[in-house]
């Protein structure tokens, strides 16, 4: 990527490789006050235990993570990346294992309002 091109997409707030999806730079600071704002915006009850799949587009992996409006962080330890994707339904831990929400459980959660 050119110089001047970088530097734009830094400054739009880009920050991402428009090519493979990794962070052009250190977000390990974005990545932190994106873990407070998640603390400070709880969801509502319905959704407080809920997962989607994720695909990590730092480190490549796929992991489930909690579910929220702020972001869904990479759960593969060492990672913690907000860089990610959603790659599967919404889950719930069922025991060691997490299920798919039932059509039932999934209408209802679409009426719930989100912060």
């Amino acid at each position: 990527i050119h110089m001047p091109c970088y530097k734009g997409m830094l400054k739009s707030g880009l920050y991402s490789c428009p090519t493979c999806g990794k962070a052009l730079q250190d977000m390990r600071g974005a990545w932190r006050s994106l873990d407070r704002e998640v603390v400070e915006t709880p969801m509502p009850p319905e959704y407080a235990d809920l997962y989607r799949e994720v695909l990590c587009k730092d480190c490549g992996k796929t992991s489930n993570a909690m579910f929220h409006v702020v972001g869904m962080k990479c759960a593969v330890d060492g990672c913690g990346s907000y860089n990610t994707s959603v790659e599967g339904p919404f889950l719930r831990k069922s025991d060691s294992d997490f299920v798919p929400l039932t059509d039932n459980e999934l209408e209802h959660l679409y009426t719930v309002a989100l912060p």
